[in-house]
């Protein structure tokens, strides 16, 4: 109960608050969005002294605080209880062919333990199963080459071995399981459970924190009524660069199978669903513009075929994604990762607002609540900095936050 009532808290208690938000009239709610931009902009702000980014900082926040406290004065609103949903209240949603596992991690003589905590419907208890050592999993990670040459390692030759630490011990629960939601912790989440479980019948959902069990509503099914597919952008130019970094500011080359892959989709949707309005965005107009729009079109499923990309916080530079003249403060890891539209590779565009990099950071702040699938074909969509219980700061969280409900991502390039 207490891991429910803390894994992700903040996330939650954010999208309770833009919930309420949602069914305000315009005034408050451009207010609250605003601040946000604004509480964003400190993260990049031009180098003109510790004094003022201190001042605008203060005023940033306190506007913030202000803000909250309306909100929280306003008739309907409910705070966000974080200890709502106990682990009977899991137990009590899932199916009988259904089963809830909750990684967890703590340090146990020097080393961290990890162990499941498993949930089913029939359960008087929780069952607690210990798990591995993080360092031998890490070690069986660690593998050399390129990225190609790791992810066939791990998920080929060594899968049994993957399989034995993680999965393997969970074995005596999964007879006549046919869905597994899972929340996993620590370095569980660069393990794809996917591409791990392949061969077997199961379906894996994963889930922020298993409380979302308790929380869910039925699928829409039929209900889904336009989609917007993204492929074949313009970058512009590419330019030949010294940079480091093999994806880089002005060097993101076109990808010419995003076309085809958005244009198979499409086909597909016409043919299966005609139902469904489909918005197929390429070229030029594949904008970060564009991708801001969306807040009017309200689409249900939006599938972005493009570049992605994630750069850890030791080994990255403002000036390869942002603009040259800005200096990093205490970089948020929101602003780490991202994806690539039209128009990233234009010098004259770095210093726009709408400069083709469109940051995790951007997107948090967005509405996205009308979204129930974002499907982030790109590199290394999944990947971001782990922060405790609060999970993955990166794509994921940006696009949970904004309010999309379901994501398709990749930990690999």
């Amino acid at each position: 109960n207490n891991i429910l009532s803390t894994k992700e808290i903040a996330l939650y208690a954010n999208e309770n608050t833009r919930n309420f938000l949602r069914t305000l009239n315009d005034s408050l709610k451009n207010e609250y969005y605003a601040n946000i931009k604004q509480r964003d902009s400190i993260e990049i702000i031009k180098n003109n002294g510790t004094f003022l980014k201190e001042k605008v900082a203060s005023d940033i926040l306190l506007k913030e605080k202000t803000i909250q406290t309306q909100i929280c004065s306003m008739p309907g609103f409910k705070q966000f209880d974080p200890r709502s949903i106990k682990w009977n209240n899991i137990s009590a949603a899932l199916k009988d062919n259904e089963i809830s596992i909750e990684f967890v991690h703590n340090n146990t003589n020097h080393s961290e333990q990890y162990y499941a905590l498993v949930v089913k419907k029939d359960f008087t208890a929780p069952e607690l199963i210990p798990l591995f050592e993080e360092k031998v999993l890490k070690n069986l990670l660690n593998q050399p080459g390129n990225s190609e040459e790791r992810i066939n390692a791990i998920y080929g030759k060594l899968k049994d071995s993957l399989y034995s630490l993680i999965w393997k011990p969970l074995e005596g629960n999964l007879n006549n399981i046919q869905k597994a939601y899972i929340s996993v912790s620590g370095i569980l989440y660069g393990v794809s459970f996917p591409a791990m479980l392949n061969d077997r019948n199961l379906d894996i959902i994963l889930v922020g924190s298993t409380r979302q069990i308790a929380m869910k509503t039925e699928d829409k099914g039929s209900k889904y009524s336009s989609a917007v597919l993204v492929g074949g952008v313009n970058y512009g130019k590419t330019l030949i660069s010294k940079n480091k970094f093999s994806s880089n500011r002005s060097n993101f080359t076109n990808l010419p199978f995003t076309n085809k892959e958005v244009q198979d989709i499409n086909s597909i949707l016409y043919i299966g669903r005609p139902d469904i309005i489909v918005n197929l965005v390429k070229g030029d107009s594949a904008s970060e513009e564009f991708f801001h729009n969306l807040e009017k079109i309200k689409p249900n499923i939006l599938h972005l075929a493009t570049h992605g990309f994630y750069y850890a916080s030791d080994n990255f530079n403002t000036s390869n994604l942002l603009a040259e003249s800005f200096s990093s403060i205490n970089i948020s890891p929101m602003l780490n990762s991202g994806i690539v539209l039209a128009g990233a590779n234009n010098k004259s565009n770095f210093n726009s607002e709408n400069n083709g990099i469109l940051t995790a950071q951007e997107i948090a702040r967005m509405d996205l609540s009308n979204l129930d699938l974002a499907v982030l074909s790109a590199c290394e969509t999944g990947l971001g900095k782990i922060d405790g219980s609060e999970g993955v700061f990166g794509l994921q969280r940006a696009f949970k936050q904004a309010g999309t409900k379901s994501l398709i991502m990749s930990l690999w390039k």
